[in-house]
């Protein structure tokens, strides 16, 4: 999972900075309980915490810098692609780590700048801080799996993969935002860039933010309608081929990992689809159902544990009783 948070103010950032943003961190320890780590200088101070999945070593930590030091990297989630990525670079950077994506996303920068993201497979969130150019980019993957906060304040911005830790630090009052909260009632969702909190955005899917001495600039780089409602002229047989490879493709990338992997399997068709083609992948993947002590019409944990049994594959069940929900409602 992962957390990143930071203060952007340059020339502005002082010693009591980098204990608010360390104290930050520690409210996110839940995202990242495997290590802390936190850079700072005069423009900036970034955190983060690591939940180690692909390259555990130490020297995968993060902030990670460059070789000579002029980018630095704070970046939840996972670059599926890295590998490939890393074959075009190794014969011109030399990289420290032996396969952390975290170290190819920054020579990726170095080699191709922002245009970069436009390479990577997979679902983020990070800030890249270019020393040398005195840029700072906010970037969020192109469909939003990755969460990131903002607050912009005159020439000063905070960012966190989490919210109230804005308020948790005094960083901001909390002020609900009445718009956001009718949207939410009327459509279930909140669009983006608001939030439930007046003055606390989040970063739009496909979109980076560009923070320098100038200001902050806005920028779009990826948009679902490019590729919706276009015509095909892919015969049925076709299509149900292409969805086939596009399916065994996605999970084997979703595979790749130097921990376990499982399948959250609902029963339902998506989650079916990803142990059905991740059995023969992973052959020590496991399946994770949970579901209510008491059941219904909307139970499918019986089917989630009979389709396991099927594939032959580790089945963790779990049942939520009244007690427990109760318990978390009056601990949250």
């Amino acid at each position: 999972m992962c957390g990143i948070v930071g203060k952007i103010s340059f020339n502005n950032v002082i010693d009591a900075d980098r204990q608010i943003i360390e104290k930050m961190a520690l409210l996110l320890a839940h995202r990242g309980p495997d290590y802390q780590g936190i850079y700072n200088d005069n423009n900036v101070v970034l955190a983060h915490r690591r939940l180690a999945i692909i390259d555990t070593a130490n020297l995968a930590n993060q902030p990670m810098l460059s070789d000579d030091q002029e980018i630095v990297l704070v970046f939840n989630g996972e670059i599926y692609n890295h590998t490939e990525i890393r074959k075009e670079l190794k014969n011109k950077y030399a990289f420290r780590t032996d396969h952390s994506d975290t170290e190819t996303i920054i020579y990726a920068y170095k080699e191709w700048g922002i245009d970069c993201i436009k390479k990577f497979n997979g679902f983020f969130a990070f800030c890249i801080y270019d020393k040398k150019k005195n840029e700072i980019y906010l970037v969020r993957d192109r469909f939003g799996k990755k969460p990131l906060y903002y607050i912009l304040n005159d020439s000063t911005c905070y960012f966190a993969s989490e919210a109230h830790v804005f308020f948790r630090t005094n960083i901001i009052n909390k002020e609900f935002n009445e718009e956001a909260i009718y949207h939410y009632l009327t459509f279930l969702t909140t669009p983006t860039p608001s939030t439930f909190f007046k003055n606390v955005y989040k970063l739009e899917a496909g979109y980076y933010l560009k923070i320098s001495k100038q200001g902050v600039e806005k920028q779009q780089y990826f948009n679902i309608s490019d590729y919706i409602n276009i015509d095909n002229k892919d015969s049925f047989e076709t299509a149900v081929n292409i969805t086939r490879e596009k399916l065994e493709s996605s999970m084997k990338y979703r595979n790749v990992a130097d921990v376990g992997v499982c399948v959250a399997l609902s029963g339902g068709l998506d989650s079916s689809l990803n142990l059905y083609y991740s059995k023969d992948i992973n052959k020590n993947i496991k399946a994770i159902n949970i579901a209510y002590e008491k059941t219904s019409s909307f139970d499918e944990s019986v089917i989630s544990k009979r389709l396991a049994d099927e594939y032959d594959v580790s089945f963790i069940g779990k049942k939520i009783t009244d007690t427990m929900f109760n318990n978390l409602i009056d601990k949250y």
